[in-house]
This record gives C-alpha cells, sequence and structure tokens, in this order.
C-alpha cells in the first residue's frame, strides 16, 4: 500500500492501517475525481478481460496465486468485470 502524505508517495505497511479493535482496515476515502487518483489509477496493475482469456496467463497468475486456474477464474472474473463496467477513466 501506499499514501501521498505531503505531495511525496510513502509505502505503508498494512499493520499500520488495521484497525486493531475490529481486526479490519480502515476504511479511507479518496477523491477519485481528483488529478493524483487519476494519475496513480493510469499506473496501477489491474487484471484485465484479455489477461482471463488467454490460458497461459491464467495459468501463470494461478499459480502465482496457488489456485487451480478454475478458482483463479472463479475469484478473479467478478472483479474484472466490475473494473470494466466502471468506464475508462
Amino acid at each position: 500500500m501506499v499514501t501521498i502524505q505531503g505531495g511525496k508517495l510513502l509505502p505503508m505497511r498494512f499493520a499500520e492501517i488495521i484497525d486493531p479493535t475490529t481486526g479490519r482496515v480502515r476504511v479511507r476515502y479518496v477523491d477519485v475525481t481528483s488529478e493524483m487518483y487519476q494519475t496513480l489509477y493510469a499506473y496501477m496493475i489491474r487484471l484485465k478481460p484479455q489477461d482471463l482469456a488467454d490460458p497461459g496467463q491464467v495459468g501463470a497468475l494461478a499459480r502465482a496465486g496457488n489456485l487451480t486456474e478454475a478458482e483463479f477464474v472463479e475469484r478473479f472474473s467478478p472483479l474484472v468485470l466490475k473494473e470494466e463496467t466502471r468506464g475508462k477513466r
């Protein structure tokens, strides 16, 4: 996880963003219309429909995640479809 603090890009450990009371990540909202967010969004690595359409890519990603190919597709295809419906930024 990275954050921008005082105009500087700083890494954060997940332990720093966990709420000790709930054990869950604290939700932090961002302005998705800001230029900074748009720029960072452009550099994010995201799964794309063509990744799921390529059996070699699915196999490599599944192995990296210690999943079967079917498990990988079942788990991540809803995220790809959700991203696809967000539209281009």
